[in-house]
């Protein structure tokens, strides 16, 4: 009798596009998904596999991005108490990269509420 598995099994297609995603080349994600290289590039000129790539990318960032919050939170704190350095140079550093990367994401945010209002205004 066989036994029902709540996971489907992974495709050699689903491997590749989760490599490719990951960062992998596609030799790497061939060796990965146990197919041939030739595969992958026949597959990468397919709309559905790409979105699958963009969808995996994705996910893989949203990841990466909620294991990082909680360390900018101390990073910020470690740049704002090196403004308080007696070496000129520390401090300007600190200044740097502390406007190099809020005014970024300053801007990021405006434009992300600018857009959440757009979309609402369109409904």
């Amino acid at each position: 009798m066989q036994q029902e598995t709540d996971a489907p099994e992974q495709t050699p297609r689903d491997a590749a596009a989760l490599a490719l995603a990951r960062g992998c080349s596609h030799t790497e994600a061939a060796t990965l998904a146990g197919c041939h290289r030739t595969s992958i590039t026949r597959w990468q000129r397919e709309p559905d596999f790409r979105e699958q790539v963009a969808a995996h990318r994705r996910e893989v960032l949203t990841q990466a991005t909620s294991r990082l919050g909680d360390r900018v939170v101390k990073a910020i704190d470690t740049l704002t108490a090196l403004l308080e350095s007696e070496t000129e140079g520390v401090k300007l550093q600190a200044a740097r990269a502390l406007l190099h990367t809020l005014l970024p994401l300053n801007l990021q945010a405006n434009i992300e509420a600018r857009l959440l209002a757009l979309e609402g205004n369109s409904e």
